[in-house]
């Protein structure tokens, strides 16, 4: 129920983040530990959250699956068409004012 009120009664010791849910607190708990239980079974890297093992395993498989609508380039991470789209961007408007 908290989810939907907004409270967050479990404070992180570490930092200024709260959570609400005790097992939010310790998934972020792994950060500031650099515990890191989520393994590659591809290579030697390990990272402290699943969500990071799953984005790192796409390096391996090659699956990109954030596509550009204006373009055919296809990415493996959100950040990176993120920063395509935004490169691309500045060089249209670059583009313009010389003109």
């Amino acid at each position: 129920m908290r989810t939907h009120t907004g409270e967050k009664p479990y404070q992180c010791r570490q930092c200024d983040k709260a959570f609400s849910q005790n097992r939010d607190l310790i998934k972020h708990m792994r950060i500031h530990t650099r515990e890191k239980t989520y393994q590659c079974n591809l290579c030697d890297k390990a990272f402290s959250m699943n969500c990071y093992l799953i984005k790192h395993l796409r390096t391996h498989t090659g699956e990109k699956t954030y596509q550009c609508r204006q373009c055919d380039k296809a990415f493996s991470l959100k950040t990176y068409i993120i920063s395509h789209i935004s490169a691309a961007s500045v060089t249209r408007l670059s583009h313009k004012i010389t003109l």
